[in-house]
């Protein structure tokens, strides 16, 4: 923990990424614990996360009710929550801002719970998106055919923390980016109909 949280609202830090969240769990591999392929609920990948920070649901396999139980108790997933690709693509993120009902994660995906003390989850998972982070975080990947990060190492990497009211001010720019790009969408989607 940091020492002198009154640095943290009127300075830049610089933190590992371990300072910053509370704690990281993964999803779970279907292996001997369930199947894939039986019910409606979306069992979300590495593939499925995009590098827009949403999740493409399109491309997903299902599981059913007990399948989501098993997983959830590992995953734990919740609001507020960042979703991260541990395997190539690295680096994709999403912000879960409403309740995960209908689906739940694999093992390729860390699902990272911020310490809101210390740091906001909108700038975080901003900051995670950036190329600057995927580099540093991806400097001692493992893998020869999927690359894959390791939580020790993710776990090392640092996180440059702006002061609260900065990472508010990034957070808030970025939502109205994303709401614009939302509203265009839907232009979009209504002129090709």
């Amino acid at each position: 923990m940091i020492g002198n949280e009154k640095l943290l609202v009127n300075s830049w830090q610089i933190l590992k990424f371990s300072e910053c969240i509370k704690q990281l769990n993964t999803g779970l591999n279907p292996r001997n614990h369930f199947s894939l392929g039986h019910g409606s609920l979306k069992y979300i990948t590495a593939k499925n996360l995009t590098q827009f920070g949403t999740i493409d649901f399109s491309k997903c396999d299902f599981v059913d009710e007990q399948a989501k139980r098993v997983i959830h108790r590992r995953s734990d997933i919740q609001v507020g929550d960042i979703l991260f690709s541990s395997r190539a693509p690295i680096g994709h993120c999403h912000l879960i801002c409403e309740k995960p009902d209908d689906y739940d994660i694999g093992e390729s995906i860390f699902s990272i719970r911020v310490n809101r003390k210390v740091i906001l989850p909108d700038y975080l998972c901003l900051y995670m998106a950036s190329d600057y982070f995927v580099r540093m975080a991806t400097l001692h990947t493992t893998g020869s055919i999927i690359q894959e990060i390791r939580i020790g190492d993710l776990m090392d990497t640092d996180v440059i923390l702006p002061p609260m009211n900065v990472q508010r001010q990034i957070a808030e720019c970025f939502k109205k980016i994303d709401r614009k790009i939302a509203l265009n969408n839907k232009v979009n989607d209504n002129l090709a109909t």
